[in-house]
């Protein structure tokens, strides 16, 4: 699976940290200001021994073996179904909170790893979908079924939830008063399945009419294309809260609620498609690419509006993501998975896709388009693996884990009336082999985004015989992204060169004397047919994708770098020419078991840090050679970083490090095809 996500935020222009740390520090505030009323009753007051303690399960609980194979998901929730219940707070003034236990490391992040850890904070009662989904649905292995302590705990944190609900229908998660687009788009489907539950067990009556009553209200908030809290202009930022409110809204007609309002989710998945999602084929998060909402968060969501409504614009969006996809997730030629095309991610570090992910991986319910979109069968596990997962999961005589509260997600219980349809490992096999770099056709992919002006931004995929590039140029959609050349991919040796977002120590770039790369700006670019000294300027990109060899010029800090880059068949060469000293930095992702010497016969060792004054380093990895040469010696050091790929963990980051006067040519070349 991927790196998990960095909690992001739910508004334009909040910072991701900071704004957090501020929050929990005013904490207090903010009980006194729901304790005063300024949202609505949170609750009724009780006695603090009102409510009844939730059993833990008896030890040796649960046998895996009498899971249903699509229900094993729910095990580890399982052993948290008591925690959950008996932190809701029977404090007075915050009676059905869902607090986690005192004391918990885990603070100041609540169940799902909502924070702020504040009683304004409507996330934090999304669970309330796990506590009914155990409290209604019968299982051998589900002593909560029925059970009366959690169905008045349940009812207590609904209560506080619905007292939480604005009167416009909205509900807060960064300040009492915000209008929030998040807090109200996953406040409803975890509602609308909370409601469906207590349906089906026959509880709870007249708390279900006040949660439709809610969802009502919620729905039509949400729903009113006037409404700027939810809706922007010239395209829908952050697309997947935008995406979670419209399915919400679906989620809630089938719960009884929202009424007449078909027609106007409809007009909004409309809506979806023609602002939320750009013609280079992402979606918005929230004015530039990510990976990580992208495949993890909004397409799920993508797939579960089309289960819900066959809409065929959703099959359109599918589509085109699908294409994107083809070019930014890289496949290993062993199998492993997909290393991805994170320099340009805007928000979270996505790195890696393993090929087969376990239930406990979010975006399994991608799944479901692929009968619609056959070519998205090559980034879902297949149903063969599914099946062998699953039958070892079962055999294993080791105790069932517990879900750690930051990944206790409603999304669990909620995915599961989903279902799934992994593909045939043909049809996988089949949606492999048409990736476009697998196609080995020579070309040049260009894709670009007005967005950004007057840069815009721009993608550019070389495909030469034995080698695969990305870049990206234009200006920046958040500081975390990084622009210039992002990966080298080899068609035996798989990636060799993997430039990350966010930090500087592990990015493909040249770095200057005051620590500051080049890929750390807006970086306008140049194309030409051959080597930028020798070649012709293209100067329209949409016809380049003839150039052979690619091209490349940008420069940044004014004029104080320029650098030519080129991408020729079995190499890549760049040459920069800097007004100072500076050091070229390249990630390279390295395998155990790869053999690596610089040409003065220093070896170096897979997870440490060598130095020695060189002019090459060769890298052998099975029966392919890689030299790296470069055009004076200098000391250069390969120092291990930390990142590590797939849930193996069976790669590591390198950075070679070449320090320079101001001028150098560097070459990574495939040695054994000459």
């Amino acid at each position: 699976m991927s790196t998990p996500h960095v909690p992001s935020p739910s508004a334009p222009g909040r910072p991701t940290i900071d704004r957090r740390r501020l929050l929990a520090g005013l904490g207090a505030a903010g009980l006194g200001a729901v304790g005063a009323g300024l949202l609505g009753p949170p609750g009724r007051a009780r006695a603090a021994d009102a409510l009844p303690t939730v059993a833990p399960l008896p030890p040796g609980a649960p046998d895996r073996r009498a899971f249903a194979p699509l229900e094993q998901r729910m095990a580890g929730l399982l052993l948290d179904v008591a925690g959950m219940a008996n932190g809701v707070s029977t404090d007075p003034a915050t009676y059905g909170w869902m607090r986690l236990p005192p004391g918990s490391p885990s603070l100041p992040f609540s169940w799902g790893g909502r924070s702020p850890d504040v009683p304004y904070n409507a996330r934090i009662q999304e669970n309330v979908l796990t506590m009914a989904w155990f409290q209604a649905n019968a299982r051998s292995w589900n002593p909560y079924a029925g059970d009366a302590a959690l169905l008045a705990r349940l009812d207590a944190a609904l209560g506080y939830y619905l007292g939480l609900q604005h009167p416009e229908g909205y509900w807060s998660e960064y300040s009492p008063t915000e209008r929030s687009r998040a807090a109200t788009a996953f406040g409803m489907s975890a509602l609308a399945g909370t409601a469906r539950s207590l349906a089906a067990a026959a509880a709870l009556p007249d708390t279900r009419r006040r949660i439709l009553a809610a969802l009502d209200a919620a729905a039509r908030w949400f729903l009113n294309p006037a409404n700027t809290d939810v809706y922007s202009t010239p395209v829908q930022q952050y697309a997947n809260q935008a995406a979670a409110g419209i399915i919400g809204a679906a989620e809630a007609r089938q719960a009884g609620a929202a009424e007449g309002l078909d027609g106007q989710i409809r007009e909004r998945i409309g809506y979806l498609r023609d602002k939320a999602q750009s013609p280079a084929g992402y979606f918005y998060e929230p004015l530039g690419q990510d990976l990580g909402y992208n495949f993890e968060v909004m397409l799920p969501d993508v797939a579960k509006l089309h289960a819900r409504t066959g809409d065929p614009a959703l099959v359109s969006m599918a589509d085109d993501f699908a294409g994107w996809l083809g070019w930014n997730m890289v496949r290993e030629p062993d199998g492993s998975g997909y290393i991805t095309n994170v320099a340009s991610s805007a928000r979270t570090y996505m790195t890696f896709l393993d090929d087969v992910t376990d239930d406990g991986y979010k975006a399994g319910t991608n799944s479901l388009l692929v009968p619609a979109v056959p070519r998205l069968a090559a980034f879902v596990p297949t149903r063969e693996d599914k099946s062998v997962l699953r039958d070892a999961w079962a055999a294993n005589p080791a105790p069932v884990p517990a879900v750690s509260v930051y990944y206790a997600v409603p999304t669990i219980a909620r995915d599961l009336e989903y279902g799934e349809s992994f593909p045939t490992a043909a049809q996988k096999a089949e949606a492999v082999a048409d990736l476009p770099y697998l196609s080995h056709v020579p070309t040049v992919e260009w894709r670009r985004d007005p967005l950004g002006s007057p840069l815009g931004r721009e993608w550019v995929y070389a495909l030469r015989p034995g080698a695969y590039v990305g870049a990206h140029f234009g200006s920046r959609a958040s500081d975390i992204v990084r622009t210039g050349p992002a990966f080298l991919w080899h068609p035996r040796a798989g990636m060799l060169v993997h430039s990350l977002n966010g930090g500087t120590d592990s990015c493909w770039a040249t770095v200057m004397a005051d620590g500051v790369p080049d890929v750390k700006n807006d970086l306008p670019v140049e194309y030409f047919r051959g080597l930028p000294t020798q070649g012709v300027r293209v100067a329209d990109p949409r016809q380049v994708s003839g150039a052979a060899p690619l091209g490349m010029r940008w420069r940044a800090f004014g004029d104080a770098l320029v650098k030519d880059f080129t991408v020729g068949a079995y190499q890549v060469r760049w040459s920069s020419r800097a007004a100072g000293a500076a050091t070229e930095q390249v990630p390279l992702v390295l395998h155990p078991d790869d053999v690596l010497t610089f040409d003065d016969g220093t070896t170096a060792g897979y997870g440490a840090t060598t130095s020695t004054r060189a002019t090459a380093l060769q890298l052998r990895r099975g029966a392919t050679t890689i030299r790296l040469s470069w055009s004076q010696p200098v000391t250069a050091t390969l120092a291990a970083r930390a990142q590590l790929y797939f849930r193996a963990k069976n790669r590591r980051l390198h950075a070679l490090l070449l320090p320079h006067g101001g001028t150098i040519d560097v070459r990574i070349q495939d040695v054994t095809a000459d």
